[in-house]
């Protein structure tokens, strides 16, 4: 495999890592019974996302 695909294909697997992450820590926001609490949890990775696909 040249460099250049790896380097793709890494790229490719930590956006699909970081997605699943998002899913999983958007999941517990929900699960917050506070809604105070839950809208600031999903705030906070909501721009954690935006930050690392902005970084790519």
């Amino acid at each position: 495999m040249s460099k250049r695909n790896q380097k793709i294909l890494s790229k490719n697997l930590t956006k699909k890592i970081m997605t699943d992450l998002l899913l999983i820590f958007l999941n517990v926001a929900a699960d917050v019974k506070e809604d105070d609490r839950k809208e600031d949890l999903q705030r906070l990775n909501f721009g954690v996302l935006v930050s690392f696909f902005q970084s790519k």
